[in-house]
């Protein structure tokens, strides 16, 4: 017994015996301790008497229930009331025991204070209700799931959010709210959760509707009392439209950063109180800076604008801090690659809490483009307004809008009379329906139409014009407008017919030139070829015109060349035309003249009206004509022929006697066959080196030793023999073959030279004469150049012959080629010096080195004092000029007295020497013997 009372008393719950009336027999000290009274106050009093009415019944009730049944009764909720301390709650357990120690049956009563127990779980579960309450009705998504990511919790917020009403969570897995790409990372979700404890991030979840929603969540680990992992607890929230805001205000602010760069415009504040400001990338891109090397300061950004501009700058921005209202201003910044842009500036302050101005902001835009455009839309009003041309804008149906002045200066209409009319004011009859048409379609086609036209002037006249017309299009590429660009083109169609006409036409007779006449002498063949006709052409040349031009002057001889045209006009008839070909040479094409006799006595009238008087001047003057006759088709059928012929036989009436006429024969036929044999011939021969170069000795009249040789070419033809250079130097000349024969003559002549100072000769100078046709090579000096360098010469050895009339045709060109021969070190010779018109001025001008005094002057003296005269007035004249003079053709022992006595420096002729050989000349050097007194 003592033992059972010790377990009694270690029992923490209050433990107490009853019997059958309920009454307490027994109770350990917890019991008395539970009741707060002492074992006398406990024992014998009936348990009921500690608990509220309530209680007391439903502990009989349960007293009853074990006594019948024999069966305990746990954990009954009652509540005490009887004890000292005040109402307590406990539970109540009933054991029943079969008897006591009397037999009668009794009970064991053991009771635990919960009343504590009871106040934390009301509190828990108001916690617990509290949080409910808060995670039912939260707007954020909560939610708690698994590992195996069943949710086991979903708030109402969640349940909205995927599209399910029911509470019911057991069906739902993470996955199932997963795009498919996405599920395979749920398990490494669920290990950095189990690791780390939480998780956190953004993922895209799908709802049952289909929407794909984007969820920024942060889950955390959920634990037992134990410490055990047991799933995941987690708040979400749904962050899509946030992101489509943000995207969106990504995109503002991409697209403000584009309209910025495409409107060159940006912007920039500057933090009065830091000092600092900041600026949009624009701005870096306007000011011409790398990202990153913003201006920092407004010093900074004054230091780029343009230094006369900075302090408008300063004193805007003043004015924008001071006043209320944006500030608009444009100036100019030199950016760092030296490059100047125009910006146009709003400065507005901006003021902070205290009212005072915080914030300087700016807007700036790069204007350059716009103030090169107006300047240009200016430059462009000034040229439409100024330009020389007609300028005409009409809209797309053709209605004028805009004129310039030179419209009105064209077509006589002013800028009122001709806006809100149609360009069709402008048409005249010249202009086809067809070419209208055609522009038209070129217009609608291309855009554009040029082309030229006839339109009418206000006053009705008929004008040529260039009309150039184009299409402008609006934005949408539909036509706007046409502009229309008008040249008047009269005096330049005047001027085309001028030089047409200049380009046919002799311009001191205005007869038809060389050219016209070929074409007309082309058409009339064909002409009179169709009906079996004949034309008769007749070549004229006046008799010594060239007396006439030396004795009277240019000037006189052009007018007597247009009054011979006048009268050789009035002689034929209209069908007939009198050409010039140049010179004193005209040419008239008779059409069907009739016989020979016929045409022979019409060139016979012609020359009796020629020798009638002709009045120039004031002045009664005579001149003579001669004129050959040919006749198409008897003597030839090319055009070329033709006028060779008449040439022919106008050349053998001067021959007879001159002021009389010849027709073209078969003699004269055969001399131009010969003529022509003669020009292959020596073709071949300048190719063949048939010719030989020929020397006559130059005598020095003081020491009587030769002083050099001139060059003079030799022809012994294979079959014909002997061609003297008065016959085939011309017909070179006048064949072109001079050029080749010339350079042939040169080549040979300066070898030769070489060779003879080879042999010690050194003093020898070679002369050789330049034909008009070889001065007059552009290349002369460089030929000359590059065959003394061929050939070894040096220049001093060389010496050109030219003629009088030869410099005298273009002087300035001859100067200057003269310059440039003289350049090369060679020497330069006046040869038939006497017999042209050089005046003395020119004759200074002149880079010459000698005179060649011509043979008509020297064959009679001494015996004709006039000659005598001008000989010794040359030698005077070339001795005053520093000139060298030469006699040539001396071949008297007096004329050579004479010479020596008047102290001529030099002479040749056949009294000292013929021409020779090369050879013999050398053999003549060697002797070494004076010629003179030899």
């Amino acid at each position: 017994m003592q033992l059972y009372e010790q377990l009694l008393a270690l029992l923490s719950g209050g433990l107490c015996q009853i019997d059958s009336n309920l009454k307490i027999i027994s109770a350990n000290q917890a019991f008395r301790n539970l009741v707060q009274l002492n074992d006398e106050a406990v024992l014998g009093n009936e348990i009921c008497s500690f608990f509220d009415l309530s209680s007391q019944k439903k502990l009989r009730n349960a007293v009853n229930y074990t006594t019948l049944d024999q069966i305990p009764v746990k954990n009954l909720r009652l509540m005490m009331t009887g004890a000292n301390n005040g109402v307590k709650l406990v539970d109540v357990s009933i054991s029943p025991l079969t008897s006591l120690g009397n037999g009668s049956p009794g009970h064991m009563v053991l009771m635990r204070d919960v009343t504590d127990l009871e106040r934390s779980k009301s509190a828990m579960e108001e916690v617990q209700g509290k949080y409910q309450e808060l995670f039912e009705n939260a707007s954020e998504l909560f939610f708690v799931h698994d590992f195996e990511g069943k949710f086991t919790e979903l708030n109402r917020a969640f349940r909205r959010f995927i599209g399910t009403i029911s509470a019911k969570t057991e069906e739902i897995k993470v996955v199932d709210l997963l795009q498919p790409g996405q599920r395979s990372s749920f398990d490494n979700y669920i290990k950095q959760i189990i690791s780390t404890g939480e998780a956190c991030g953004t993922i895209e979840f799908v709802t049952r509707k289909g929407q794909k929603r984007l969820v920024e969540y942060t889950n955390t680990l959920i634990k037992d009392r134990r410490g055990r992992s047991v799933g995941v607890r987690g708040a979400a929230r749904d962050i899509t439209q946030r992101k489509i805001s943000e995207q969106a205000l990504r995109h503002s602010q991409a697209s403000l950063i584009r309209s910025q760069k495409m409107a060159h415009m940006g912007n920039w504040e500057l933090d009065l109180n830091s000092g600092v400001m900041t600026c949009s990338e624009e701005v870096l891109n306007i000011l011409g800076l790398p990202k990153g090397n913003s201006p920092g300061n407004m010093a900074e950004y004054l230091d780029l604008v343009h230094p006369k501009d900075r302090r408008k700058v300063r004193s805007d921005m003043d004015e924008a801090l001071c006043c209320q209202g944006a500030v608009h201003q444009e100036h100019r910044i030199i950016r760092p690659d030296g490059k100047e842009r125009i910006l146009h500036t709003i400065f507005e302050g901006l003021k902070g809490p205290h009212g005072r101005a915080a914030v300087l902001s700016g807007v700036l835009q790069d204007i350059t483009q716009r103030r090169l455009s107006e300047q240009r839309v200016r430059l462009l009003a000034r040229a439409f307004e100024n330009a020389l041309d007609g300028m005409i804008i009409t809209n797309e149906n053709g209605v004028i809008q805009m004129v310039n002045p030179g419209f009105t200066a064209i077509t006589g209409y002013s800028a009122q009379e001709a806006i809100g009319r149609n360009p069709s004011i402008l048409r005249s009859n010249r202009t086809s329906a067809k070419l209208h048409k055609a522009m038209w379609e070129s217009i609608q086609k291309t855009g554009f139409w040029q082309g030229e036209i006839f339109n009418r002037r206000k006053n009705g006249q008929t004008y040529p014009q260039w009309l150039s017309i184009r299409a402008i299009k609006n934005e949408i590429g539909k036509v706007s407008h046409y502009v229309g660009a008008l040249h008047d083109l009269t005096e330049l169609k005047q001027g085309e017919a001028k030089i047409a006409h200049q380009a046919l036409h002799d311009a001191l007779t205005g007869l038809p030139n060389r050219i016209f006449f070929n074409e007309r002498l082309a058409d009339a063949m064909r002409e009179v070829s169709k009906h079996n006709g004949k034309l008769a052409l007749l070549f004229l040349d006046l008799d010594n015109f060239k007396n006439i031009n030396d004795s009277l002057g240019h000037a006189v001889g052009d007018k007597l060349l247009s009054a011979t045209a006048e009268r050789l006009l009035s002689l034929v008839r209209d069908q007939d035309t009198v050409a010039r070909l140049g010179g004193d040479e005209f040419i008239m094409i008779l059409k069907d003249p009739g016989s020979k006799d016929q045409a022979t006595g019409a060139a016979n009238r012609i020359i009796k009206a020629m020798s009638q008087p002709f009045w120039i001047n004031e002045r009664e003057m005579y001149i003579t004509a001669s004129i050959g006759i040919t006749i198409y088709p008897d003597d030839g059928e090319d055009l070329e022929a033709l006028v060779s012929n008449a040439d022919m036989a106008m050349y053998q009436a001067k021959d007879v006697g001159k002021n009389t006429t010849r027709i073209f024969t078969r003699d004269l036929n055969t001399r131009i066959k010969r003529r022509m044999s003669l020009e292959e011939s020596l073709r071949n021969a300048i190719k063949n080196e048939e010719l030989e170069v020929y020397f006559q000795p130059k005598v020095d009249l003081r020491t009587g030793s030769m002083a050099g040789a001139e060059a003079l070419v030799r022809w012994n033809h294979p079959d014909k023999g002997l061609i003297g250079p008065d016959e085939f130097i011309p017909l070179a000349e006048e064949t072109g073959l001079i050029i080749p024969l010339g350079r042939w003559v040169l080549r040979n002549s300066c070898r030769t030279a070489k060779a003879w100072m080879n042999h010690g000769h050194q003093c020898m100078q070679i002369s050789v004469n330049l034909s008009p046709k070889q001065f007059t090579q552009k290349d002369l000096p460089q030929m000359v150049g590059n065959t003394l360098s061929d050939t070894g010469l040096p220049p001093y050895a060389l010496e050109l012959e030219l003629t009088e009339n030869m410099v005298m045709q273009n002087v300035d060109e001859a100067i200057n080629t003269m310059h440039r021969l003289s350049n090369l070190g060679i020497q330069l010779s006046l040869d038939d010096f006497g017999r042209g018109y050089s005046s003395l001025y020119y004759l200074k001008r002149f880079p010459m080195n000698e005179l060649k005094i011509d043979r008509s002057f020297v064959d009679d003296i001494p015996s004709d004092p006039d000659n005598a005269s001008i000989v010794n007035t040359i030698i005077s004249m070339g001795r005053s000029l520093n000139l060298r003079v030469v006699a040539e053709g001396v071949e008297t022992k007096e004329q050579l007295s004479f010479l020596k006595k008047n102290n001529c420096d030099q002479m040749q002729g056949y009294f000292f020497q013929a021409p020779i050989p090369a050879l013999d000349l050398l053999r003549l050097l060697q002797r070494g013997k004076s010629l003179i007194f030899s």
